[in-house]
């Protein structure tokens, strides 16, 4: 009879009185990669980044120059934000007149970004 209760006794004393400690609190979901550092390839398959090659430019819907200028500026804006613009040229991709931007993004990498400019350049 005494070992049943030695052991309830022993059961009651081991059992902490103390809360347990708050839970910790979850940390922000890490924000995505800036554009400039997101990888170019899913697996083995690449993934054509739009306006990086003369081959795949930025398409610019508008006949006026002035807006294309600026809608150039917008889209190197949303898609490079903290870029700033090196320089500015007119060339010729496949045979159509582009701009080719030179960048410098927010980490300080350097990006040719190109632009379909034919629909307000000359053709």
């Amino acid at each position: 009879m005494r070992l049943p209760a030695i052991m309830l006794f022993l059961a009651t004393a081991c059992v902490s009185t103390q809360p347990a400690p708050p839970a910790p609190s979850p940390s922000p979901a890490p924000a995505p990669a800036p554009a400039e550092t997101r990888p170019v390839r899913s697996g083995s398959v690449p993934i054509l980044s739009n306006g990086l090659s003369c081959d795949a430019p930025v398409a610019i819907n508008t006949s006026d120059e002035r807006e294309g200028i600026a809608k150039e500026k917008a889209w190197i804006e949303e898609n490079y934000p903290g870029a700033k613009m090196v320089s500015r040229s007119p060339i010729r991709c496949n045979d159509k007149a582009a701009d080719r931007i030179d960048l410098e993004t927010a980490n300080g990498q350097k990006r040719s970004i190109f632009f379909d400019s034919s629909k307000w350049a000359g053709k």
